[in-house]
């Protein structure tokens, strides 16, 4: 059976799903630990303090702990590693730590100091990110180039899905390209929790900087195939992995047509989605029939196994 797990990018999580968990399995809870050891911060502490508040955790550090989490307990339950990984932009760095590319201390300090990089970037001119729905590449691309001049800065940031597009560049560029989306037959927008224009040529001073700063880092070949969805292929060696996470940061993700690539030329049967909330699980359903499953409770956790069971059996 061919299993490819998903890991998510920066965006909201709610820590009810994680705490849930960790009643049952603490090896989510020393996970936290571990990672506030590295990180200088009581991430389990805005976990427990946050878990019956109508309260959502955007952080960079954050998103990855839930992640490799969720996969520590993954492997503790079931111990299958996936024949692919695969993150859509900061989920990368959940995918090489956990296909033991990157160390899990490693990957901390690298994803402070990008953050670091991207917002000292975006302090010049208000920056920001958008979802695109109901209105295809051509359209968009189409709006972006009317808006972009000298003084806009406005491209297409990630291809999610046929009907959903992330755009992202100067704040009223990207206001402007909303708009115009709109009359080209766009249903709806949505504003992404990020005050940077992530993946667009406004984050290219940020690039040589981290480019330098990652340069000695320690990144070993993946123990498993990691795609790189950016050129949609999997990842050869550190070399390829450092430019790939340097150039992620100026480049447009193509999240769709790696999933495809990963259904018909890859064979793959089930994707999991290791994260605390279902995102990708739900781009997957207008881009694939093939089941997808988020592990962000327990009951998933069942599902997935069960799935994996009758695959077994079917072959």
């Amino acid at each position: 059976m061919i299993i490819a797990m998903m890991f998510p990018g920066q965006g909201f999580y709610s820590p009810k799903s994680i705490y849930q968990l960790n009643l049952s399995f603490p090896i989510i809870k020393q996970t936290f630990i571990e990672a506030s050891e590295y990180a200088g911060i009581n991430l389990w502490n805005l976990i427990q303090n946050n878990v019956n508040k109508n309260f959502k955790i955007n952080n960079p550090v954050m998103n990855l702990t839930i992640s490799i989490a969720i996969y520590n307990l993954w492997k503790k339950i079931k111990g299958i590693i996936p024949t692919y990984m695969i993150g859509h932009s900061l989920g990368e760095y959940s995918a090489l730590v956990c296909a033991q590319s990157i160390s899990f201390a490693d990957a901390i300090k690298i994803i402070i100091k990008r953050n670091e990089l991207m917002l000292s970037s975006a302090k010049k001119k208000p920056e920001m990110m958008q979802a695109i729905i109901g209105l295809n590449k051509k359209k968009v691309l189409q709006a972006c180039n009317k808006i972009n001049n000298h003084n806009n800065v406005v491209s297409i940031a990630s291809i999610n899905s046929s009907k959903q597009i992330i755009i992202s560049g100067n704040k009223s560029a990207v206001i402007q390209t909303v708009n115009l989306c709109q009359k080209y037959g766009s249903c709806n927008s949505i504003q992404l929790p990020i005050k940077i224009a992530s993946h667009s040529i406004l984050m290219y001073k940020a690039a040589k900087k981290f480019k330098m700063f990652i340069h000695d880092k320690k990144i070993c070949t993946p123990i498993c195939k990691v795609i790189n969805p950016l050129t949609i292929s999997c990842y050869l060696n550190s070399t390829d992995i450092k430019n790939a996470l340097v150039k992620q940061l100026i480049s447009n993700i193509n999240w769709k047509n790696s999933i495809i690539y990963l259904q018909e030329k890859k064979k793959v049967s089930l994707f999991l989605e290791i994260s605390s909330n279902c995102v990708l699980t739900q781009l997957n359903r207008s881009i694939t029939t093939i089941t997808t499953l988020p592990l962000n409770n327990y009951s998933f956790f069942i599902k997935a196994m069960n799935n994996i069971k009758i695959k077994k059996k079917l072959l």
